[in-house]
């Protein structure tokens, strides 16, 4: 490799930044400019469920790291790797198995222990259930320094990209830009990576390519009920530390529900917040940040992280939700249409299948069964009407409408055909030597686990593949 670019916005642009710098390997980085809300304007077919303020909001056109919510969901056969007729994705799985997380991301298998109080309040629950394997910030990578696997990329060049054509003569790519100052300038590189999101890599790859029309998943959720137990339930008894916000929760998959042929799987959470330990933790944050006195900042922050960890949280309530991928299928797709000075349209189609939302729905109502099961369970009051409801009401509760989650995926998918562009298990765009395309645009199946960790394994692969062949 010689003169590398890359082209993206965060998270999986910052872990391919830093594999390359960290093997002395030159790179030039230009973002697109996503504070540009006309960068991408776009057009969303009657049903589609496509929140544009929070793809505008969250996403940011391929993340970033201050969007990073350290949420860690480890890919594994109830969720990512889910068995498929791929070779490639098959592939790149048992590569990912056999990364060290703990030497590579100081990242830790959890432990799961089924306690007895989570027998209690889910009657038979082994027999029915699977527990779904996460970390969190609160937990594994609350000491964690994130310079430890991605670096912020300081030096870069931000706009809107022109065109990217690729010069046959001399097998390079050459970049046409137009800068945030106005100005016009071309620049040639003989490997070029994309690492944005799921839509903008669409878009850059039909700049590429020429083609117009990409695949696309996405995850949706929603709140189901409110849980009130008849006493209160030891918090860690019941769940695992999610995020900054101090949230927490349990993911279960049906044990029918799990391998599905058509990569969609379905997941139920509990999801329970201590407005107590949070405002403390943050009250401490805003505190030792006014003093900007650092030494005194982490010895805080280390205090309540520490011992307000080891108290007793007990709590009277737990909020339900459940989650479902809409898999990749010939319906739901991006129409990308390139428009003058480096803007785009999109046009949007990405709808529920019925049989998605039939499996959906029918584990979220046996769920709630073995809750009317439980002596543990006080009431169950649903969200969308704050109705509660009893076991005689549950075969006549309406399922409320599905919302967008902003997980989108599998726009240049890993596969060995697709209705569009696709990369090989080198990430290699198919058809282009020496361009590659990463993040979640390149996921085959989507999950109701959180991509960024995944995200980070297929970085960490690519970066390593590309130090070796180099």
């Amino acid at each position: 490799m010689q003169r590398v670019c890359i082209i993206g916005t965060g998270f999986t642009a910052s872990v391919i930044y830093k594999s390359l710098k960290d093997k002395n390997i030159a790179v030039e980085c230009i973002q697109p400019n996503f504070s540009d809300e006309s960068l991408i304007s776009f057009d969303v077919s009657p049903g589609s469920i496509f929140d544009q303020q929070l793809f505008e909001r969250n996403s940011k056109f391929g993340g970033g790291i201050s969007q990073w919510g350290h949420a860690i969901t480890f890919p594994n056969d109830q969720n990512f790797f889910l068995p498929k007729d791929n070779c490639y994705w098959n592939n790149t799985s048992e590569k990912i198995s056999e990364i060290d997380f703990e030497k590579v991301f100081g990242i830790a298998l959890p432990s799961m222990e089924n306690s007895e109080t989570l027998r209690n309040l889910l009657p038979n629950y082994e027999s029915q259930l699977n527990l779904e394997k996460h970390s969190y910030s609160g937990g594994i990578l609350g000491n964690k320094d994130p310079k430890t696997f991605i670096e912020r990329i300081d030096e870069y060049t931000r706009g809107r990209i022109i065109s990217i054509s690729l010069n046959e003569k001399n097998s390079t790519y050459v970049v046409e830009l137009l800068s945030a100052r106005g100005m016009y300038y071309f620049a040639e590189y003989e490997t070029l990576i994309l690492a944005a999101g799921t839509i903008l890599n669409a878009c850059l790859t039909s700049l590429i390519s020429g083609n117009s029309i990409f695949p696309i998943g996405n995850h949706f959720s929603r709140k189901v009920a409110e849980i009130s137990f008849i006493e209160p339930v030891n918090l860690r008894d019941i769940a695992q530390i999610y995020s900054k916000n101090d949230r927490h929760f349990l993911t279960f998959t049906l044990k029918e529900h799990m391998l599905q042929a058509s990569g969609s799987n379905s997941s139920i959470r509990f999801q329970i917040e201590n407005s107590r330990k949070k405002a403390i933790y943050y009250m401490l944050r805003r505190v030792t940040s006014l003093i900007q006195v650092r030494e005194l900042f982490e010895f805080f922050i280390s205090f309540s992280r520490n011992y307000l960890r080891k108290k007793e949280a007990s709590v009277q309530s737990a909020i339900l939700r459940i989650m479902v991928d809409q898999p990749l299928n010939e319906i739901n797709h991006l129409e990308i249409i390139k428009k003058p000075e480096g803007l785009f349209e999109c046009k949007i189609t990405l709808r529920m299948d019925e049989s998605t939302r039939i499996r959906a729905e029918r584990l979220e109502k046996e769920f709630l069964g073995i809750l009317f099961k439980s002596k543990y369970v006080k009431s169950i009051k649903i969200c969308s009407n704050q109705v509660v409801i009893d076991a005689s009401k549950l075969n006549d509760y309406e399922i409320p409408n599905w919302k967008d989650a902003a997980h989108y995926f599998g726009s240049v998918p890993m596969r060995q055909q697709s209705m569009s562009d696709f990369v090989d298990e080198e990430f290699r765009l198919n058809g282009f030597a020496e361009c590659y395309v990463l993040g979640n645009s390149t996921f085959p199946v989507g999950s109701h686990g959180h991509p960024t960790f995944l995200n980070m394994c297929l970085s960490y692969l690519f970066g390593k593949s590309v130090t070796e062949h180099d």
